[in-house]
């Protein structure tokens, strides 16, 4: 039986729920595994996590997949996987909370002996009003990322950053280049703008 068979046998016939449920799972883990490998800028120690994200993006897609959308199930599914593990990655990197994530103390007085080398940036000669107009401007962007851009504009501009190429972005987005280009663009715009 093909998959759109299963799901819709799986709808139909509640005691056979189950059983299709976890065959159809098993039948497509390597699907979430594919996706998981596809994606660049994951570390090797995470991509557990993001197989279990992708997991349940491919639950998700069973549970939700209507064949009447002219879709096949394995195109289906490995799009809501793929915005999953996309949605997972972009929040887990949001510069939103990086000013807590990256908290220094811009006291040189500081008990820690290496605070300067704390600092998410290159220079090491920078001076503690340097460090706070740093840090400053650091969450005036997370402020920015999360009040001015769209879903959309936050997510390819996050994946554009972390190296992901725009074909990738769109598919993921699932738009066209062009229109991943262009979102790319208003973000940073949006943001020059505003910092």
């Amino acid at each position: 039986m093909t998959d759109e068979e299963l799901i819709g046998r799986m709808h139909e016939i509640s005691l056979e729920y189950p059983a299709i449920l976890n065959y159809l799972i098993t039948r497509h883990k390597g699907l979430v595994k594919f996706i998981v490998s596809t994606l660049g800028g994951i570390m090797p120690s995470d991509v557990e996590d993001y197989e279990q994200e992708g997991m349940i993006g491919l639950y998700d897609s069973i549970e939700k997949y209507d064949h009447t959308k002219g879709a096949g199930f394995k195109t289906y599914a490995s799009v809501v996987i793929r915005n999953r593990l996309l949605n997972v990655y972009a929040s887990r990197n949001n510069l939103k909370n990086s000013a807590f994530r990256d908290y220094i103390s811009t006291d040189p007085t500081d008990t820690d002996p290496e605070w300067k080398e704390k600092i998410s940036i290159q220079s090491p000669d920078m001076t503690p009003e340097e460090i706070a107009l740093f840090v400053e401007l650091k969450e005036k962007f997370g402020t920015v990322m999360e009040n001015s851009l769209t879903d959309a504009e936050r997510t390819a501009l996050l994946l554009k950053m972390n190296g992901v190429p725009v074909k990738e972005i769109a598919h993921c987005l699932n738009i066209t280049e062009k229109a991943a280009e262009k979102a790319i663009s208003r973000a940073r715009k949006k943001i020059r703008n505003s910092i």
